[in-house]
């Protein structure tokens, strides 16, 4: 069954959705109606795909939506933005964040249906293979939080943080990451931790990863990025 969430402080909307899409008994619907409630439904539960109106009584979705995309754990998750508000400009704003679709209402309803319904389609497809995934010689397990170097046949003597510091970066390729989003997505709410500490961990990171440590790239005043073409050849190169 595919979970889904609803982020729409609109009950006309929350009913349409609701009436169109749990139909099929393969789909579960939470909704929330306000920013907050939405973030306290993120932080307990795992979902499919989430469908986020941008204009809320408590802030605005595309706010939350880079909140969303800075958790692990929805970093490859679709979110598709239901809203009236369909001017070029946030459009394209939307788009520019890693959006998945970008729907205007008034919808029509079958073609809403259509449009989500494909999107589950690709993400079940991809979930198959989400247990490990492999970039250049890394293959990333993310039941065990282990990293194995198919070119050295070993693991990396990566800590539970510093491999879940690495995923985020490595989840999204040449995003740059700030500080403050690795914290958020790596350190559990109320945990106060400080930007240097990040630095500190990517130092670390960097040492263990040796001669492909030139995959994660700082980026001056941004924070930092993931290059899954750097190759070790260059290193070798440039020594």
């Amino acid at each position: 069954m595919s979970k889904l969430l609803l982020v729409d402080d609109s009950e006309e909307t929350c009913t349409l959705v609701r009436n169109i899409l749990c139909q099929s008994s393969d789909i579960s619907l939470d909704i929330c109606q306000t920013a907050a409630e939405a973030i306290e439904h993120l932080s307990k539960n795992k979902y499919d795909l989430i469908l986020l109106d941008i204009s809320l009584p408590d802030g605005d979705g595309i706010s939350l939506f880079g909140r969303i995309r800075s958790m692990i754990k929805f970093a490859s998750v679709p979110v598709v933005f239901l809203t009236s508000i369909g001017d070029v400009t946030t459009k394209v704003t939307a788009f520019s964040l890693d959006a998945d679709d970008f729907i205007v209402k008034p919808f029509n309803l079958l073609e809403f249906r259509a449009r989500v319904e494909a999107k589950l389609r690709k993400q079940m497809s991809s979930k198959s293979n989400a247990d490990e995934y492999v970039i250049g010689p890394f293959v990333f397990e993310i039941g065990t939080l282990r990293l194995f170097n198919t070119e050295l046949g070993s693991y990396l003597d990566l800590t539970s943080r510093e491999f879940k510091i690495l995923h985020q970066l490595s989840r999204r390729p040449f995003w740059i990451f700030s500080r403050e989003q690795i914290i958020n997505a790596v350190w559990s709410d109320g945990v106060h931790v400080s930007e240097r500490t990040i630095d500190t961990h990517i130092c670390l990171i960097r040492k263990k990863l040796g001669a492909w440590s030139g995959m994660i790239e700082s980026v001056l005043g941004e924070g930092y990025r993931f290059n899954p073409n750097f190759h070790r050849a260059e290193v070798v190169k440039s020594s």
